[in-house]
């Protein structure tokens, strides 16, 4: 299922895949992106939101385990100190006729809800791409459920960013 969907004046997409088998009604994966994310194409459509709604009705009100992922990108210069350092000028190093540069790096965390981040190089764009991954908790299905796994990654995406201040 992909549907369009808005919210405070954005424009977003949901797709939901639901497992078959001995799994079918008990697990799913859910994946919300902002209109930006797809750049000139934007996924082709196969229902509307409320399909989408409905499909979860029978889950209405039950306290689930999610596991939630962000993908961002930033400017180098948003990036944390010294992630900003690593990734400074490309995040290319000379040495003679030695070049080395960084395309991506995956960083394992303890001690709080995001359990990896990966960073790597966007081509022709002086961005990182960053996700958040693996962060898990326990929400209701509700019709805020959607906003709730938002809230909680930009949540973290924020604390992240602000690590250098």
């Amino acid at each position: 299922m992909q549907a369009r969907y808005g919210r405070a004046g954005e424009t977003g997409y949901v797709r939901i895949v639901f497992a078959g088998g001995r799994a079918r009604g008990r697990h799913f994966h859910v994946d919300v992106a902002q209109r930006e994310y797809f750049g000139k194409s934007p996924p082709a459509l196969t229902h509307k939101i409320a399909d989408v709604r409905k499909a979860f009705e029978h889950l209405s009100e039950e306290k689930i385990r999610v596991g939630i992922e962000g993908v961002y990108y930033v400017a180098r210069e948003q990036l944390p100190d010294p992630l900003h350092a690593i990734f400074a000028a490309g995040g290319e190093m000379h040495s003679g006729e030695v070049s080395v540069r960084l395309t991506g790096a995956t960083f394992a965390m303890s001690g709080a809800p995001i359990r990896e981040i990966k960073l790597w190089t966007r081509e022709q764009q002086d961005e990182i791409g960053l996700v958040l991954s693996n962060i898990e908790t326990s929400l209701v299905i509700n019709d805020t459920y959607l906003e709730d796994c938002l809230q909680i990654v930009d949540a973290l995406f924020s604390a992240f960013l602000a690590l250098s201040e």
